[in-house]
């Protein structure tokens, strides 16, 4: 046990030319968009592409929601502490698209009560090359008095942009359920789903 202790300790510090020392390990940065990302995201929002990749959303979430879709682009999960959906290229949505969807439910996330607790972006290498996961994590706006305290919204709202070797994977939006005599009960997951995808 303690022989294989050391040789792990060894490998760590002395990988072999075979074994990459970052394999697996993570770097995180803040999230920030540069002038011609939000120059073309404003463009993009004012376009008719946000309702299009919406009702596109919107009706495979309907779909799978009675069972008439085994589309595996489109997920929904739900668990006694967390819900969301999921929803990768395969639909036809482009890299850009997903990039510009989670920052659009951001900002309507915002519109309606929330503060951006944390964005940010973490590299990582995985087997098919390098994975870059954007994250906005968004919690109900206590601060200031803009909600009363035991309003708890939605939840906290994460909302995760995947990307594999610069090309989009999936998109992602989970609510977490604040619990405790503190909190009322959250709003449906129905009513934030009306929200995001119309």
């Amino acid at each position: 046990m303690a022989k294989d202790f050391v040789r792990q300790l060894l490998n760590k510090l002395f990988p072999s030319e075979t074994q990459s020392p970052d394999k697996g390990r993570e770097v995180n940065e803040p999230l920030v968009r540069g002038g011609s990302y939000t120059q073309d995201y404003t463009r993009w929002k004012e376009s008719a592409d946000p309702g299009r990749l919406r009702s596109i959303l919107r009706r495979m979430y309907d779909q799978t929601r009675e069972g008439s879709s085994s589309h595996t682009g489109f997920r929904v999960y739900a668990d006694s502490r967390a819900q969301g959906f999921y929803a990768d290229t395969s639909l036809g949505l482009k890299s850009n698209e997903l990039t510009y969807l989670a920052d659009y439910f951001r900002d309507l996330l915002v519109d309606a009560g929330y503060r951006v607790n944390q964005s940010d972006r973490r590299h990582r290498e995985v087997d098919a090359g390098v994975e870059v996961r954007e994250r906005h994590l968004l919690k109900p706006n206590h601060v200031g008095g803009s909600l009363p305290r035991e309003e708890p919204l939605f939840g906290s709202v994460t909302i995760e942009n995947v990307e594999v070797n610069g090309n989009g994977a999936y998109l992602m939006v989970k609510t977490s359920r604040h619990t405790g005599r503190n909190f009322t009960e959250p709003k449906p997951f129905g009513e934030l789903v009306d929200l995001l995808l119309g």
